[in-house]
């Protein structure tokens, strides 16, 4: 295990392949949905980073380990991958997230303990996100899982430099409150990413 822990081969950028059951779309549809109706799926390798990996302890062929990793890494290819490494195969058998930023399983309670007191702005929810007001046009597109194209006003108001998420506002509400996440697509259209209840 130390001599694993300290190979530089696994932290950092590396490419994994998702397990087959997973929510990776093939040609349209789930690959979990296709590998429970008996088909093989084969998956492209992705890139993903892994920025530490800590093993905790090894008892009785079972290791325990910590791991920070970008989104989109799965952990259950990480058992696998170390498995492969140590030549023994290996499987996830039990997963505990404890951040998902800005998010961290020390501020978790119970319903029994939930209180006005646990309320979190916006912008501590999601730190780095700009504040945006829309019209109702553009609100009742995003809100029909439309896009908001780059020659919109929505876009003029922004420069492309900026982060790529906002958290956005309906102009004629009072007093305002956020209605939800915009993401800024690869192609510079915008997207919902998230509808908050009113």
């Amino acid at each position: 295990e130390a001599n694993f822990a300290q190979s530089p081969s696994f932290e950092g950028e590396i490419e994994q392949v998702p397990p087959q059951i997973s929510a990776v779309k093939v040609a349209g549809r789930r690959s979990y949905a296709r590998a429970r109706s008996g088909e093989e799926v084969t998956h492209q390798a992705r890139r993903v980073h892994i920025y530490r990996f800590e093993v905790c302890s090894y008892s009785d062929g079972k290791l325990s380990f910590q791991i920070d990793c970008s989104r989109g890494t799965y952990i259950r290819s990480v058992a696998r991958d170390l498995g492969d490494k140590l030549g023994c195969g290996g499987a996830l058998a039990e997963l505990r997230r404890t951040a998902s930023q800005p998010f961290h399983l020390r501020d978790a309670c119970s319903l029994e303990q939930l209180s006005t007191a646990h309320v979190r702005s916006c912008e501590e929810l999601f730190p780095g996100c700009g504040r945006l007001e829309i019209g109702g046009a553009d609100l009742a597109r995003l809100r029909n899982g439309d896009v908001v194209p780059v020659r919109s006003r929505l876009d003029a108001a922004l420069a492309p430099e900026l982060d790529t998420r906002w958290v956005f506002y309906y102009d004629r509400s009072k007093p305002q409150a956020p209605v939800g996440l915009l993401s800024r697509l690869e192609d510079g259209d915008w997207v919902i990413g998230m509808n908050m209840p009113q």
